[in-house]
């Protein structure tokens, strides 16, 4: 598994970016990719679409309209995103919908 934490340093929308590439590419060879961020914006339109799982934890108010559109989720969602309380995730299994759930941490 790779492992990167502050992604906009690493990330771009150019195809021919590395992580880009990297993305579209690892699974067939079994390895994983981690990136963590602040923001939607700090990740590709690409490596969101290649995302096996995304987990959003509280994001600003701000970020939220670019989320919904780029994550494709539902702002009431977002609403409920609470620090160290709560998160979403999107786990894409075989046969199932790509919808994020609510989730707690306790």
């Amino acid at each position: 598994m790779i492992v990167l934490d502050e992604s906009k340093i690493f990330n771009s929308e150019d195809p021919h970016n590395p992580i880009n590439k990297i993305v579209n590419e690892m699974r067939k060879f079994g390895l994983a990719i981690l990136l963590a961020g602040q923001s939607p914006a700090h990740f590709s339109e690409d490596f969101i679409k290649g995302a096996g799982t995304l987990l959003l934890l509280n994001l600003a108010t701000a970020d939220w309209d670019d989320a919904a559109r780029k994550l494709k989720i539902e702002k009431d969602k977002l609403r409920y995103l609470r620090p160290q309380q709560s998160g979403a995730i999107r786990m894409l299994e075989k046969g199932q919908g790509s919808n994020f759930r609510q989730i707690r941490f306790e």
